[in-house]
């Protein structure tokens, strides 16, 4: 193999909701970053990417969630379902 490349490259584009549902589960809901990034087809680099950028924008905090005492209620969107 010299470096080919199968298949087509696909950027695709996350609203902060959706990627906020897909972060939540991970640790409050059991849980681990790999199976979110399997979930989602995702890389788990991009999970924590997520983190990052979301906890900037002030919309991600562990912090809030452990203290309303459920995941679904730490962010400023509704977390309800799983699908994509």
């Amino acid at each position: 193999m010299r470096g080919d490349i199968f298949g087509l490259e696909r950027q695709r584009f996350w609203r902060d909701e959706d990627k906020l549902k897909f972060i939540t589960p991970v640790g409050f809901g059991g849980a681990t970053v790999t199976q979110a990034a399997l979930r989602h087809e995702v890389t788990r680099q991009q999970i924590y990417a997520w983190w990052r950028d979301l906890k900037e924008k002030g919309l991600w905090s562990p912090e809030r969630c452990v203290s309303v005492g459920h995941a679904s209620d730490c962010c400023g969107f509704s977390v309800s379902g799983s699908n994509h």
